[in-house]
């Protein structure tokens, strides 16, 4: 990287390409520090979980100085903000011998934080971490996008830390997993959302895709910076995502429906309670009154879904507004519909897909996977 840098000198225009298509291509493959904003000259260490003080890598996140040294000053200070946020707070890291199975701890310590008020604009000066955050990452985790550290990464480290010791790798990843349902989106592609989304996701330039309340993880970057109590972030992190760690190593209909879907279905319930205007109007689906507890909704849910034929169809296309008197409560790309849709697989078995091309006009079409189309990207910005 060094010395592809030195290349470049003082070539503005290849210099701002060859950074456009880095960026782009860096989506989901860069090892950045971030807080409020990317962090130079943070410490960065790996270590097993099992073992923290064995650190197997380090690394320091690039700076400015660092930049400037290597792409030329001149063309770094005609840069934009967006390509400097992109480049600060990256690292090189050689990571060998890694068990995809196993847990490692990515620890940042110190640095600057350079966009301190989160408006994507380099601050006129830097502000310095105080404290150090973390990020649990399997190993092919790391082998897939390399170490990522952020708030969010610190907010769920946090969350399951008191409870680490008693959990196996399989019991934190279905906790991650979880975790990472409540925050975000499917961002890379594949049609699900794991841990890799949400170590995957930006602050800089995928906000959209958070789901979660996002003034938490602020909470738990400025409170990283001032080197606060970490009983503080994880009383954040806990609020962030709203239950508790579990023991299990997968969904089961019931701990799906109390963190995802419970939420989901309050607005049924005036309704479709017993002597609410859908029950007596026929609607064969009746949920507990306002203020039932999960298990009372989760089997009125069950029972309907595997005792009503065509139930599965009936219920998604309902929550759209198909000849529901309710009119659309949620769209397909909505989250509690997506929650919606995996419990009812996780009730019956049976996938339910709506929205998807159909007919013949769609054979042999393969959609583009989200590296496929990283790549395409960053050969238009290289005006290839």
């Amino acid at each position: 990287m060094r010395i592809w840098l030195r290349q470049l000198g003082v070539n503005m225009r290849r210099f701002r390409r060859v950074m456009l298509v880095s960026a782009t291509a860096l989506l989901t493959g860069c090892f950045q520090a971030q807080l409020n904003g990317p962090v130079g000259g943070a410490e960065i260490s790996v270590a097993p979980l099992d073992n923290p003080e064995q650190v197997i890598a380090t690394a320091e996140t690039w700076d400015q100085e660092f930049m400037e040294n290597y792409g030329g000053g001149n063309a770094w200070a005609a840069s934009d903000a967006f390509i400097k946020l992109f480049w600060i707070g990256n690292f090189n890291l050689q990571l060998m011998g890694l068990d995809d199975n196993a847990y490692y701890l990515v620890t940042a310590r110190g640095g600057e934080d350079v966009n301190v008020d989160r408006n994507a604009q380099i601050d006129a000066s830097y502000t310095p971490v105080q404290g150090e955050w973390h990020a649990l990452m399997s190993g092919a985790d790391l082998k897939e996008i390399g170490p990522k550290v952020t708030g969010l990464t610190e907010a769920v480290y946090q969350w399951i830390r008191p409870q680490l010791d008693s959990l196996s790798s399989a019991q934190i990843a279905f906790n991650l997993d979880r975790a990472a349902r409540q925050v975000v989106v499917d961002i890379d592609g594949d049609e699900q959302v794991t841990w890799l989304d949400a170590l995957i996701w930006s602050r800089q330039l995928l906000s959209n895709p958070f789901i979660g309340d996002l003034s938490a993880v602020n909470l738990v970057s400025d409170n990283v910076i001032a080197n606060g109590s970490e009983s503080e972030r994880a009383s954040l992190g806990g609020s962030l995502l709203g239950f508790d760690v579990s023991t299990e190593t997968e969904d089961t209909p019931f701990t799906y429906y109390a963190d995802f879907v419970a939420d989901a279905v309050v607005v049924c319930q005036a309704c479709h309670i017993p002597g609410g205007i859908a029950v007596n109007g026929g609607a064969r689906l009746e949920l507990g009154p306002p203020g039932s507890d999960d298990a009372t909704n989760a089997a009125a849910l069950e029972d309907f879904l595997n005792n009503v034929d065509g139930a599965p169809e009936l219920l998604l296309s309902k929550a759209q507004g198909v000849d529901h008197g309710g009119q659309t409560i949620y769209t397909s790309q909505t989250p509690q519909f997506q929650a919606l849709a995996q419990y009812v697989f996780l009730v019956t078995g049976e996938a339910v897909d709506f929205g998807s091309p159909t007919g013949d006009f769609w054979n042999g079409l393969i959609m583009a996977d989200a590296r496929q189309t990283l790549r395409r990207a960053a050969l238009i910005f290289a005006g290839r």
